[in-house]
């Protein structure tokens, strides 16, 4: 690579130390001196989620064995939510907690604030349309 090809970084930090400039700190590495290996654009889109492989397993259909001996065929995700109310009945307190906050929600967190909250609504309007709302009530 000839000079007229560096990196303008390259350039600027041999052109600091032909100065007797105080050369940086640390040496430069990776994207310091390829910055045209930097990926502006991101990551490709994958074309499939964690979400959707989930969403898709749990419409699956299996063989399910009754008490009576009897097969029937039930969706994996009904398989799962038997699991977890069995699990719930017999004790196990997280399988309770995730079934009341899957079906009832989270419980709300109460939430105490002391001192004044003061609005200015005229102040407001200027600073978002430039102009406050004429007074409607007089």
């Amino acid at each position: 690579m000839d000079a007229s090809q560096e990196p303008q970084v390259v350039s600027e930090v041999k052109e600091q130390q032909n100065n007797n400039e105080t050369p940086p700190a640390k040496p430069l590495t990776g994207f310091q001196l390829h910055p045209e290996n930097i990926n502006r654009n991101g990551a490709p889109k994958r074309s499939w989620t964690w979400k959707d492989l989930i969403e898709e397993a749990a419409e699956e259909m299996m063989e399910v064995k009754g008490k009576d001996g009897t097969t029937s065929r039930k969706a994996l995700k009904y398989l799962v939510a038997r699991k977890l109310l069995t699990a719930a009945a017999g004790g196990n307190v997280n399988a309770a907690r995730e079934l009341m906050n899957r079906t009832d929600g989270m419980p709300t967190q109460p939430v105490e604030h002391t001192g004044e909250v003061t609005l200015n609504v005229n102040e407001m309007l200027e600073k978002v349309y430039g102009e406050t709302k004429p007074d409607s009530t007089t």
